[in-house]
């Protein structure tokens, strides 16, 4: 008797303002986030149940289910607070792209103590970059070389004191330790609509331990209404103190990645590391966006995207991304037109909550198109698309920009002849927040807001569908 009243007085307890202050006070200091906690409940095998956890974020939130917490009793012994396991389930995340820019740009103005930058140590090789046709995927500039660039996998982090390794070498590090998540959602949002959706996330992530391998899979990923992976899993595995992502090939918009990611502990927080290369191959994929079919084939691909940094810390992210096609051709479904493009190119390179795109071309003998670019880490940005066409190909555009009323107050023409009229070219300037970015068709428009005139385009090419019954 006297053993369960002192349970059922710690179960009260658990439930004072007190206890639930504590609780959301350490959740508040982690995150910066206000929190609400629904019940707590001691069971009597020492787990700690936590149900209804939510935040508000912005116009979005987090709601969480249920909790379970399992300490590390030996640990516990020794006044040392460590958990073996902790069960998340049900957890759901809602955010929108407006409050994750308002979080990245806090970051902009608020910086982390120091000069801190994560960096890769790799072994001494030239300057290298993606070729297409090549023996290998990778070359150097000379294009005499085709030996990849290979990574050691050790990260370190550089400050005003010494650069210890990446790792966590308290010796409790090796007493194992399990993150699990049951039937989670995560879901991005914009005023337009769905930008990104996982849904049915499971996860047993060994957070502590040696030599362990875990897991993570999802019943659904999709991006603008339009699923890219029905559903998939991958293996995890942790290793002293790097969590490393297993899998050697993944499939993205048909085309087969090859990955190396991996997580590591710095004393600034988590540092990540991921290297994602393509190798050369040939892909054919069939895309439905917008009222549109698209099929897309492309006879050789190959490129490499380098990404690295602080996990809670964007202005430290730095990477590199580098991809190469040959002989692009794309068929609209609509009207059974047909695109072929001769090359591709994307370069652009993340530094400091920049995104610089300087190359971007799709050149064809008929089509060609070219871009640059910037865009912060706070949304806004900047850029220009210029548009190259045949005679007989530019009026098509004009056709359809005129239908369609996508340029407010347009003077004459979409598409504008260059001096010797064998070729019609037309420049777009876009401009100012990802949120609400502003268009100007050069010496054709004023400044008008760009997404409406996307709605307005999807709506006549649906439009026409009708119509013609397609």
């Amino acid at each position: 008797m006297p053993v369960f009243f002192l349970f059922t007085l710690g179960n009260i307890a658990l439930n004072s303002p007190w206890a639930k202050g504590y609780l959301t006070d350490v959740l508040e200091k982690k995150t910066g986030e206000v929190w609400k906690v629904g019940t707590l409940t001691l069971a009597a095998n020492g787990v700690l149940h936590i149900y209804a956890i939510e935040s508000q974020l912005g116009d979005g939130g987090v709601l969480v289910k249920h909790v379970s917490v399992k300490p590390n009793y030996l640990l516990a012994l020794n006044r040392q607070l460590r958990f073996s396991e902790v069960c998340i389930e049900q957890p759901e995340v809602t955010l929108t792209d407006a409050w994750i820019l308002e979080k990245l740009e806090a970051q902009v103005h608020d910086p982390i103590d120091g000069p801190i930058v994560a960096t890769l140590e790799t072994k001494k090789t030239p300057d290298r970059e993606v070729v297409v046709g090549g023996t290998g995927s990778v070359a150097d500039n000379s294009g005499a070389g085709s030996e990849p660039t290979v990574a050691v996998k050790k990260i370190e982090v550089k400050s005003n004191k010494s650069s210890p390794p990446v790792g966590n070498h308290d010796p409790t590090d090796f007493y194992e330790s399990w993150l699990r998540v049951r039937g989670a959602k995560f879901n991005i949002v914009s005023k337009y609509g769905d930008i990104l959706v996982i849904d049915g996330v499971e996860a047993d992530l060994p957070v502590g331990g040696k030599n362990l391998t875990g897991g993570l899979a999802w019943n659904g990923l999709s991006m603008f209404d339009r699923e890219l992976v029905s559903g998939g899993s991958i293996k995890i595995e942790k290793k002293g103190p790097i969590l490393s992502v297993k899998e050697t090939e993944v499939d993205f918009f048909g085309i087969k990645l090859q990955p190396d990611i991996y997580l590591g502990q710095a004393p600034q927080g988590p540092v990540f590391h991921i290297d994602m290369q393509i190798p050369e191959q040939r892909v054919e994929e069939l895309f439905t966006h917008l009222d549109l079919t698209v099929g897309l084939s492309v006879d050789n691909i190959a490129g490499r995207m380098l990404l690295t940094g602080l996990v809670n810390h964007p202005f430290t992210w730095r990477g590199i991304a580098d991809v190469r096609a040959l002989n692009i051709e794309a068929k609209e479904g609509h009207r059974g037109t047909t695109a072929h493009f001769d090359s591709f190119l994307f370069r652009s390179l993340l530094d400091r909550g920049v995104v610089q795109s300087p190359n971007i071309q799709l050149r064809g003998e008929e089509v060609t198109l070219m871009s640059n670019g910037v865009l912060r880490m706070n949304g806004d940005g900047y850029g220009v698309v210029r548009l190259i066409m045949l005679p007989e190909k530019s009026s098509w555009i004009n056709k359809l920009a005129s239908g369609s009323g996508f340029f407010d107050g347009l003077r004459g023409t979409a598409m504008q002849p260059f001096e010797t009229k064998d070729l019609y070219y037309m420049d777009l300037k876009v401009d100012g927040s990802i949120l609400s970015p502003m268009m100007m068709l050069d010496k054709k428009t004023d400044w008008q807001p760009l997404w409406p005139a996307i709605i307005r385009l999807q709506s006549f090419i649906k439009d026409e569908r009708l119509e013609e019954k397609l």
